[in-house]
Formats: structure tokens, sequence, C-alpha cells
């Protein structure tokens, strides 16, 4: 090109006007050719510019419009995942690294009992854990941190940095965790034995000797903390809190949670002083293990009273129903449920070593949302008094919850706290 372009430069002496012409018009053609590709480099950058915002989590997670509904949060330890669901459908999916078989992650019910958006270890020399969400008060939570692929941490629940972010700015205190072996699915329930809203006062439940307990805030008990040394091979953001309660022995009656330092202590000391909340949600617990009922409105405790349980000696399971909002006449409520299930040997984490899959799996389809037939013939089985059933359907509210399980209620259900069940 550049001889030809030399050729039509330099025309032979005494050549023609046309000659020039024609070696000018042949530069300008190559300018030209050579602009246009210039400005189709220009167009593309806009769109490479774009995906790369596209990648951006933080400015994608302001911008995202959060889910309507009552949150369920369902962490599976064998597939490694975590998902989240709203109003009982399928909202996200990301990957998750939980405990290791010495120092498992704990498996059952929960909820969010804290949020700190720059937390940092107070046992593994201030180790950071952003986007932090307790689950526990000894010690295990949901944070961004490394993902190997495979069950890494001392027990906590890490996360991508774009899932963490995004469960940070949705979540509230409150919303359900459910720590299982295998993948579940909220599903839609109904039946008659579900609370019912109403909007007359119910009749005022008036103790009974031997019958019926109407609790006290408990105590504020700060236990020593154990500090375990750190593991030199899991420096990827631990959060080791070993308390004195050994999670596979609940206590019947919690004397409450084992605050982490001498702030959490002041702060439920101050809150003993606190008038009762006016306001809140209602949550349920039967326990076939204590052959009771137990009711905590607002994360307190408001009473429990022996319940009837149809062939007590044949295992409930356990199962997390969720009101999630009046129907169309306005007079029922929508519920949906999850069972866990009672398995007998534990699976192998299933092991992910190529990393820079968040994206792949996120889009992994969630679990089919089927209820359980123990779920159903667990509720027709238990038999509550008539005067529960009136005081908590006057409670109702979405968000409120009904658990059924053989389980006891973990020492871990304190002040602060909604019911913690553990299920292994």
């Amino acid at each position: 090109m550049a001889n030809y372009v030399h050729t039509l430069s330099v025309p032979e002496r005494g050549g023609d006007k046309r000659r020039q012409f024609a070696a000018r018009a042949g530069r300008a053609a190559l300018v030209l050719a050579f602009a246009a590709l210039l400005a189709g480099r220009a167009e593309a950058a806009p769109g490479l510019q774009k995906k790369h915002r596209h990648g951006e989590p933080a400015k994608r997670a302001a911008a995202e419009k959060p889910p309507s509904g009552p949150l369920t949060i369902i962490v599976s330890i064998g597939s490694q995942h975590v998902s989240l669901y709203a109003d009982g459908a399928f909202v996200a999916r990301g990957p998750v690294s939980t405990g290791v078989p010495g120092h498992p992650t704990p498996r059952g019910v929960f909820t969010v009992i804290q949020k700190d958006r720059y937390h940092h270890s107070n046992i593994y020399s201030g180790a950071p854990m952003p986007y932090m969400q307790r689950i526990t008060w000894s010690g295990v939570a949901i944070h961004q941190g490394v993902l190997p692929g495979h069950p890494a941490s001392h027990g906590c629940i890490r996360t991508s940095n774009e899932f963490a972010l995004r469960l940070w700015g949705i979540t509230k205190l409150g919303v359900r965790v459910i720590v299982a072996r295998h993948d579940l699915a909220p599903a839609p329930i109904a039946n008659p034995h579900l609370f019912v809203p109403r909007s007359e006062p119910a009749p005022e439940l008036k103790p009974e000797p031997a019958v019926m307990r109407v609790l006290a805030p408990p105590a504020i008990i700060v236990p020593a903390i154990e500090r375990v040394p750190a593991d030199p091979t899991d420096s990827n953001n631990p959060l080791e809190l070993k308390g004195p309660d050994t999670p596979g022995t609940p206590a019947a009656e919690p004397a409450g949670p084992a605050p982490i330092d001498a702030a959490k202590a002041g702060a439920d000391a101050a809150m003993l002083a606190d008038a009762p909340r006016k306001s809140g949600t209602v949550s349920v617990f039967v326990s076939r293990k204590t052959n009771r009922l137990y009711v905590r409105y607002s994360n307190q405790p408001l009473f429990d009273l022996p319940v009837e349980i149809h062939d007590p000696d044949r295992p409930l399971g356990t199962h997390v129903f969720t009101a999630l909002d009046l129907d169309k006449d306005g007079k029922n409520m929508r519920w949906s449920v999850v069972t866990i299930p009672t398995e007998v040997a534990a699976p192998r984490a299933e092991v992910r070593r190529s990393g820079g899959k968040s994206r792949h799996e996120r889009e992994v389809e969630a679990p089919e949302q089927r209820v359980s037939v123990s779920a159903g013939e667990a509720l027709n089985r238990v038999v509550m008094p008539k005067e529960v059933i009136e005081r908590v359907s006057e409670m109702m509210t979405p968000g409120a919850s009904l658990i059924i399980s053989d389980q006891p209620m973990s020492g871990e259900t304190g002040r602060d706290t909604d019911f913690i069940i553990l299920t292994h």
C-alpha cells in the first residue's frame, strides 16, 4: 500500500492534471477509511463500559427494587448455596462457604439478630467481615468472605461480595434464616389449623398454676468467652466466638443469649427497663420434646403452656410456617411452609474448585416448591387450646410464624431473638 500511495503521490514528469487529481483522491480515500475504523472502535467503547458498569455490584444493588413480602433465607450446606425468597417466591441465589467438619455451621431455624456493615472479628485480630448479619450470639453469621468452592469457614456462612451486598440492602432484623443439608424451598399451604386474623379483641388469658406460665424477661448472664486459637490455614474472615453454650445441648428454659461483649450486655440491661413494645410480630413454637407451646411477640416471651399432640411417640418433623399476606377477600391469611427433612447421614458438600462461577450459580433453578405431606399431618396432630388460637389470631400480621418440631428450643433463644431451633 505504501508503494502504491507513493506512486500516486509523485506523478511522472510532464504528466497531466488527471493523474494529480487521482493521487489526491486516493489519499483522501485512505484517510476516510482510517477515520471510519477509529469511529467504529469509538462506538464499541460505550458498550464495553456499559458491560463493566453492570459488573459493579454496589451500583446495581442500589438501583435494585427490594422484593415485597416476608423474606426467607435458606442456606444449603450440601450444594454450598444461599437462596433468597420473598412472599414465598424465589428471588436470587448465590454461592457460600460454610463450616469445615471440625467447626460445622449449625443447622436449624434462625433469624437475623444483628447487622453490622463494617464488622471486625473480636477474636481473630480484628479480621474484617463486611456486611455481617448475625444469626446466633455465640458467633455464627452471614458475611462477605473468600469462597474457595467448598466448606472452609469456622462455622460462619461466607458469601460473595455481590450477594452479601445484595442481601444487606434488602434484609432487616428478624428475617428468617434456615440452614439445612439440602436445597429447600417454601411452598404454599392451606390448612384449617393455621391461624386466621381476627379484628375483635381476644379474651384475656388467665394464668393457671402449674398449667400456664407468663414469662418474665430472662436475666442477663454474661458468661466468659473462650478464645479459640486461629487456624493458620484459614485467615479469610473467620468469625469464631465459642461461648459456653453447646449447640447439641439445648435448654428447656433458656436463660438468654450469651452477650458477645460489654456493649451488648449494657444494651440488654437498658432494654429491661423499656416499656413493652406496642407493635411487632408474633411467633409460636410447638415442641414435641417438651410437649409445650411457646409464644413470643416482638422477640420477647409472652407465655408457654402444655399442648396436646396426638400419637406423641411418633415424630412430627420440623416445619416452619410463615404468614405471607391477607388473601383477596381480606379474611384469610396466605401461608407458606418449609419442611426440614430428618436425615441420618450427612452428604458430602459439592466441591467447586474452578472459581469465578457466581453468575452461573446464581442462575441455577430454585428447588421445586412442594408441600411435604408431613407438614399438614403435623398441623393436624397438634391440638391448641381455643384461648391460645384466639389470642394469637388477634396478633396476626404478615411475617408471623408457627414452628412445629420434635426438637426443643435452643439455649440460644433469648432476649431479642426469635425461636432458635437446632435440627442436628
